[in-house]
């Protein structure tokens, strides 16, 4: 809930393609307050929050991003154990170990990811391993989760335009660094995602190419070159220009071939449909 970092959370969150796709609780302390038994009320409304979001919106990844120079950290623990960086980011960690606990105890089906925000916006992914006693810390998602968890991003992300090669390079690099997923894993989610996008684009282009068809063949169920071309093109717009004109053209004839449609023919040269034959 820090005031300097209210945008940089927003921010953070829309370039994981998650702009309106989440539920939102801000609190002091963040994780902390999902943990704390000296304020049981904080606690209480974290996950009646959580478990009400579940209900309503059906989430199954919960994100818990704690921040540095905390506020509520240094009222909680004293300004001394956040004084320094480093044993500020362990204090984090310990604390969110207990967040992933409590998560496991009360929403067990519950994938959470905890991450560290720094004053810069930066923000770091909260690994847990094992403590330093050796006692089995709990994991922060099994791998399979991280691996779906990180398909969803990704799959949020085409769904809005089409990934160019530096875009691809950064959900990649956030697949191995924030979802611990080797490059193999991460490189198959995004190919799978960018091959789901591409077929939903295809069909809502499709389904386009239909409708303006439709409209232009008539009772006859004739298309003249020219609404085929414009069809094409309409086409091609649909899918947010990824395919070239002779691809779009080739998808046009399937879709009437499929609705029963036939190509108008010419009246030079004489009755000719040499320009549907040829595509």
């Amino acid at each position: 809930m820090d005031y300097r970092l209210v945008d940089d959370v927003t921010l953070y969150l829309k370039q994981r393609g998650l702009d309106e796709r989440y539920s939102e609780v801000r609190i002091a302390g963040g994780g902390l307050a999902a943990v704390d038994q000296n304020n049981p009320h904080w606690v209480r409304t974290v996950w009646e929050n959580v478990a009400l979001s579940r209900q309503l919106h059906g989430i199954r990844y919960l994100l818990v991003i704690n921040h540095q120079d905390c506020g509520a950290f240094a009222h909680r623990f004293g300004r001394n154990a956040v004084a320094n960086p480093n044993d500020e980011f362990q204090l984090n960690v310990r604390v969110c170990t207990d967040v992933v606990a409590e998560a496991a105890r009360r929403e067990p089906t519950l994938t959470v990811e905890c991450a560290f925000m720094g004053l810069d916006g930066v923000v770091r992914r909260i690994d847990l391993g094992p403590s330093p006693a050796g006692a089995p810390r709990p994991a922060a998602a099994p791998v399979a989760d991280q691996r779906a968890a990180f398909a969803e991003r990704v799959r949020a992300r085409v769904a809005a335009q089409p990934l160019d090669r530096e875009q691809e390079m950064e959900l990649l690099r956030a697949g191995i660094v924030e979802h611990g997923l080797t490059a193999d894993d991460a490189a198959a989610a995004l190919r799978g995602a960018v091959a789901g996008a591409d077929a939903r684009l295809g069909r809502e282009a499709e389904a386009a190419v239909e409708t303006f068809l439709e409209a232009r063949a008539g009772t006859r169920k004739r298309v003249s070159q020219t609404d085929f071309e414009s069809a094409a093109r309409l086409f091609r717009a649909a899918r947010e220009t990824v395919v070239d004109q002779d691809t779009a053209r080739r998808s046009v004839k399937a879709v009437m071939e499929r609705r029963g449609y036939y190509p108008k023919r010419l009246w030079w040269p004489p009755f000719s449909r040499a320009w549907y034959d040829r595509i």
